[in-house]
């Protein structure tokens, strides 16, 4: 297939300065922050050669998955991606067992989440999990596992191109394809060419004396800054029907309450369970999207880095109340604390020092400094139910959380189901706290929508 090309488009696009941070994160420790999504599918065997023809059309369609990580020759302290015409990307075939498909990916995942960048080779790779027993059935369970360095991709990026792979393999109309997209403007380019007023505030919130409180950890023996050697991430997912989802969205239209707003106060009321003392303050940091936050705005089928955040979300453990009327409450307290914070341009004057941010993030870990929790909103998906021959039944997002104290909450909305992952580092935080966390945010939601 002839992929018309920009003229306009350079060969190389220097990386910028997030982009640049994350990369020295993960190739400092051990592939910190590498992102991943799992396609649960339903359909007939998929032939390898079939997934490679898909993959070459996304890298056809999208430059930084048909280009090599290099050095900047004019700064030693960047990177560059460069293309190469003749790069294919690598795709591991490995067989399981029918029984295995929920979490055969988890073993992959775990074997190779610490594989760090290397320099001259791609930032991406695709695993394909199926029984070769099940050859002839046209029902069976299928896996594709997309991953990502977090330098050129986001949650909502990573799941935009997963869902074009989808298209690429199972529908007959390949006109997405007949174009490729030109480099994507950086992060900070993007802040930079938004008119942004407001100042960042230096206190957002009156509590700021407290200590923070943290989910106790497991027994290990190792030091903090020894985690990305010893943990591994862990990830636990829970699941609202299209029947509740619908429901908790009209409740939260009906409360005008934000989606993000109300899972935080179901967190948050979760998290205070699993704290015991009650002389503290619960932090929430909120990963942020700015691509519709800048003028003009980013499109989310570019495929980069595009994250930000804002002064995290403070409540005296005292305050949190585990009723209903508590729970909304609280989701509309954090919802104007959202509010202020979008009004005053919080997300752009932040995002355009995320780097500089990252680099923090790369010395001694000091747990007095690190939030409650994260939540990152990756949004409503644009996948469907059905491509071609293949179903798909789910999607499971995953980050190499290896060196993160605190649990990483990941919402997305996938064909009208809500779910709502919790990643963190194993052992430092046990299995079955993830599992706890989870039930009963769960459980929350669903008292919620009553």
């Amino acid at each position: 297939m002839s992929v018309s090309m920009s003229s306009t488009t350079s060969k190389q696009r220097i990386f910028g300065s997030a982009e640049n941070a994350l990369v020295d994160l993960a190739l400092q420790h051990r592939g910190y922050m590498k992102v991943g999504t799992v396609l649960h599918l339903q359909g007939p065997q998929i032939n390898i050669n079939e997934l490679q023809t898909a993959v070459n059309y996304l890298q056809q369609r999208h430059p930084f998955l048909r280009s090599r990580l290099k050095h900047n020759p004019d700064n030693d302290k960047s990177y560059l991606m460069e293309e190469d015409s003749n790069l294919r990307l690598n795709i591991r075939e490995i067989p399981r067992k029918r029984d295995e498909y929920l979490d055969f990916w988890r073993q992959e995942w775990r074997e190779h989440e610490k594989d760090v960048p290397i320099i001259g080779e791609a930032l991406a790779e695709f695993c394909l999990f199926q029984d070769p027993d099940d050859a002839a059935d046209d029902t069976a369970p299928r896996e594709i596992l997309f991953i990502c360095e977090h330098s050129i991709c986001d949650g909502i990026s990573i799941s935009v191109v997963a869902h074009e792979l989808l298209i690429a393999l199972g529908d007959n109309d390949k006109n997405l394809f007949e174009q490729s997209l030109d480099w994507p403007v950086t992060v900070e380019e993007a802040i930079q060419r938004t008119p942004i007023t407001a100042q960042l505030p230096q206190n957002s919130n009156d509590a700021n004396h407290r200590i923070i409180g943290h989910i106790p950890s497991g027994k290990i023996d190792f030091s903090l800054d020894d985690m990305a050697n010893y943990c591994h991430t862990e990830a636990s997912y829970g699941f609202l029907s299209e029947e509740e989802t619908k429901a908790f969205f009209a409740k939260c239209h009906s409360e005008k309450i934000t989606v993000t707003s109300a899972i935080s106060a179901a967190v948050l009321c979760s998290l205070s369970k699993l704290i015991d003392t009650e002389t503290t303050q619960l932090t929430v940091a909120l990963g942020t999207d700015t691509r519709r936050r800048c003028q003009p705005s980013v499109p989310d089928h570019d495929l980069s880095y595009h994250v930000s955040t804002i002064p995290p979300f403070a409540i005296a453990q005292q305050d949190i109340s585990n009723t209903i009327d508590g729970m909304w409450q609280l989701a509309n307290t954090f919802s104007q604390y959202l509010t202020n914070s979008i009004e005053q341009q919080q997300i752009l004057t932040i995002g355009a020092l995320i780097g500089s941010l990252y680099r923090m993030s790369m010395g001694p870990i000091n747990l007095a400094f690190a939030p409650t929790c994260t939540i990152s909103n990756w949004g409503l998906s644009s996948f469907r139910k059905c491509y071609g021959r293949w179903t798909l039944i789910n999607v499971l997002p995953i980050v190499n959380l290896v060196r993160t104290v605190c649990p990483l909450i990941i919402v997305q909305t996938v064909n009208d189901s809500l779910l709502i992952g919790y990643l963190g580092a194993n052992p430092f935080l046990s299995s079955e706290t993830f599992e706890i966390l989870r039930d009963s945010t769960m459980d929350y939601l669903r008292k919620m929508i009553k």
